[in-house]
């Protein structure tokens, strides 16, 4: 059978620079002497949980659009093309009627994402070919096998700094991009247009005035760092709004649109040049969170999304229907509560520490399923990373890798904390 391309599929890697699958794919194609084609998997609209379907956050599906328009902007420019797959099924329908050789795209180590791999590796008719690339580091790097991955975070990250590891070199942007092969639209595949569906959100949200992309994604952290702001991360991480409290960086990362090795190399640049601080270092503090949850799911797999987590059991839930609604729709009637759950609900963003408030609520005066809370993050945020939504929803619920057995927020104290004048209350209430 005569090999006619390569298919790449973008995930949640949307950049073409460091983007070791992609560099792998256009390699694979040249030696083949084909085309590639790069194409995106349409998401779906709904979250499953354990109240039913919830409908995505319009903010979040406008935000992962603008990045897909984006970089098919950005493959338009360089002579490519970007096209969307209707369903996984759609996809392995293209293949074979394009007669595609190999299929390359990230490794994602979830359930679903598991079962789609698996599934378009079980045809003998191609190759595929997944690598993991979302983390700081490969697996062959860790000073431990994952048999022996600490479980709690504070022994994993000293493991990791005793080891005097820091991120993988992140790769440039290939240097030529093999050609998109000419290839006609149908009902399952279309190509993605610059759709400019994100708007600016509502003053006071941290994404007022962001953009999607990958361009705009560098920019905004090259910025952040020109400015200075790394020396005051930690004095302002704990607030619940403003432009420059955080990094924003969960916004770029979740997507892909920046590539988290090339954002540790120019944290480095910086400390380089500007000195490294307690509050530089927190933003790496921050990272290797991120990176402990994605080494937990490798080694625990589905266990994580179990009701129990990675505990031996798990206390009977006690919430009812209407507390689920109450708590979703911002109607609890505690208003720090609510105006929480506002924010969420009209921007698609929470600060972390009201992620901790709102998700301790509903968990521990509620008597919520941490499942069910997960989803509805995962169903809202803009920024939604399925590794450390369920790492952070498993901590706060003693669950997961906290060796404290999980912790309320009393919602009364967290208050008079971090919102003493009610400027928040009053913003989203």
């Amino acid at each position: 059978m005569k090999q006619t391309c390569v298919i790449y599929w973008f995930r949640r890697d949307l950049r073409l620079d460091d983007n070791p699958a992609l560099c792998l794919a256009m390699a694979k194609a040249h030696d083949l002497g084909v085309g590639v084609l790069p194409v995106v998997v349409k998401r779906r609209d709904t979250v499953d949980s354990l109240y039913g379907e919830i409908e995505r956050n319009t903010h979040a599906q406008a935000w992962a659009d603008d990045a897909e328009g984006a970089l098919a902007a950005s493959l338009r420019e360089r002579g490519s093309d970007l096209w969307r797959c209707e369903s996984i099924d759609a996809l392995r329908a293209l293949m074979r009627s394009t007669q595609a050789s190999h299929l390359y795209a990230e490794h994602i180590e979830l359930p679903y994402e598991r079962e789609a791999q698996g599934s378009l590796s079980r045809d003998a008719t191609w190759q595929t070919h997944f690598i993991w690339q979302s983390g700081l580091f490969d697996q062959d790097l860790l000073p431990f096998s994952l048999n022996a991955l600490p479980k709690v975070f504070t022994a994993f990250r000293e493991k990791i700094e005793k080891a005097s590891l820091r991120s993988i070199a992140p790769l440039p942007e290939p240097e030529s991009l093999v050609p998109t092969p000419l290839f006609a639209e149908n009902s399952v595949i279309a190509r993605v247009t610059d759709s400019s569906a994100f708007k600016p959100s509502t003053p006071g949200s941290i994404a007022h005035g962001r953009r999607s992309g990958e361009q705009a994604a560098r920019q905004h952290w090259q910025a952040y760092l020109d400015r200075g702001l790394p020396h005051r991360y930690f004095e302002t991480r704990n607030q619940l709004s403003g432009p420059d409290f955080s990094s924003q960086l969960s916004l770029d990362l979740a997507w892909g649109t920046l590539s988290v090795r090339r954002a540790a190399q120019m944290l480095d640049a910086f400390e380089a040049s500007d000195g490294r601080t307690k509050s530089s270092y927190w933003l790496w503090f921050e990272w290797m969170w991120r990176e402990h949850f994605r080494w937990i799911s490798h080694a625990y797999g589905r266990q994580i999304f179990a009701a129990r987590g990675l505990s031996e059991s798990a206390p009977k839930p006690t919430a009812t229907v209407n507390d689920w609604q109450r708590w979703t729709g911002g109607t609890t009637g505690h208003a720090f509560i609510d105006a929480g759950m506002h924010e969420l609900a009209t921007t698609g963003f929470l600060s972390n520490r009201m992620r901790q408030i709102v998700a301790s609520y509903w968990l521990n005066d509620l008597g919520g399923d941490w499942r069910a809370g997960a989803a509805w993050f995962e169903s809202q945020l803009i920024d939604d990373d399925a590794y450390s939504n369920t790492g952070n929803w498993l901590y706060i619920a003693g669950l997961g890798t906290d060796p404290r057995g999980g912790r309320r927020f009393d919602p009364d104290k967290q208050a008079k904390t971090h919102d003493p004048q009610g400027h928040y209350r009053r913003l989203w209430a």
